[in-house]
């Protein structure tokens, strides 16, 4: 029997963005939020793993749109659950941050895809910029005052608009955070053939699901945060336990599939890149421009690594590795 390392609940599959690489706006799935009693059964469960696993309280819309999210932070850490969350930082107010880390978060990432007003705009349409960076940079003055631990990321999702300004990005990060925090630099992966991408997908194996597992707001443990239409729904937390789930015959039959190099007989996973876009991240060690340049068939930029970062990490954070056993 293994044990997921890591666990990602959708709080709310609601967005007020619509940016141009998310399925948040054009899912087919009623708006939701995840009720109490769905979390707390998970909660009461993830509680008494012999490791706790990394909790993720977003999926495919924005956490903070959630009024209660802090105390379902709480009823997390309480427990010694590491919590994080990745938001658009439009609606990080002053308040909702203090709230977020009285509670006791490990981490938050803020996704800002350029520092230029104009092409942040064109990306993750309703928002503006100018109030992200104000709330940004506000969570970052209160993380240092009251938990400095706490992890603040950055993420950078390559597109072909932005590509070019990762340089000035960086300068950025290394201005306002500390060697602790984190910049990941993303490249845009095609959510299985929904967007453009220009990594093609292939028959490599996906990390994901050998180490987590994704419940949607309504309870639905789907196969990943990719399958955000439902295509494997894999159990229902309203009746089945997230062990009896992740160990089932069903998700352990695809993980053979992925293994055994079967991964184009499935459905969503033979159209997916995501596995690709990891491996041309994970196993390049030039400089994050230079990568991109070369993802986009440019000439690689002569960028410096800064030696203040503390990681330029690749998406996604879960890779593949021998899951616990029990």
């Amino acid at each position: 029997m293994i044990y997921p390392s890591a666990v990602q609940l959708e709080t709310v599959n609601v967005c007020n963005a619509k940016c141009v690489m998310c399925p948040a706006t054009t899912t087919s799935r009623p708006h939701s939020t995840m009720s109490d009693a769905i979390f707390d059964r998970i909660v009461e469960e993830i509680a008494n793993f012999p490791t706790k696993p990394r909790v993720s309280l977003h999926g495919t819309g924005e956490p903070l749109l959630y009024k209660k999210l802090g105390v379902r932070v709480r009823a997390l850490t309480k427990h010694g659950i590491p919590v994080y969350i990745t938001t658009n930082g439009s609606i990080m107010t002053r308040a909702r941050a203090f709230e977020l880390i009285d509670a006791g978060i490990t981490a938050i990432e803020f996704s800002i895809e350029s520092l230029n007003k104009e092409i942040f705009e064109r990306i993750r349409v309703g928002l503006d910029l100018d109030e992200v960076l104000a709330n940004f940079l506000s969570f970052v003055e209160l993380r240092d005052k009251l938990n400095p631990k706490i992890t603040i990321g950055m993420v950078f999702i390559a597109h072909d608009d932005n590509a070019d300004s990762l340089a000035e990005y960086e300068a950025f990060f290394e201005r306002h955070l500390s060697s602790d925090d984190e910049l990941t630099v993303v490249p845009r992966h095609n959510f299985a053939s929904s967007y453009d991408s220009h990594a093609a997908p292939s028959n490599i194996p996906c990390g994901f699901i050998v180490n987590a597992i994704n419940i949607q707001a309504d309870g639905i443990a789907n196969l990943c945060c990719v399958d955000s239409e439902q295509t494997y729904a894999l159990g229902d937390i309203n009746k089945n336990t997230i062990m009896e789930i992740f160990n089932s015959e069903r998700f352990n039959e695809i993980r053979r599939a992925h293994a055994e190099g079967r991964r184009h007989s499935l459905p969503l996973c033979s159209s997916c890149n995501v596995p690709e876009v990891l491996t041309q991240y994970k196993r390049r060690t030039l400089p994050a421009v230079g990568i991109l340049g070369k993802i986009r068939g440019m000439q690689h930029g002569a960028v410096r690594p800064s030696e203040r970062l503390a990681s330029v990490r690749f998406w996604p954070k879960v890779v593949i590795s021998e899951p616990r056993r029990k």
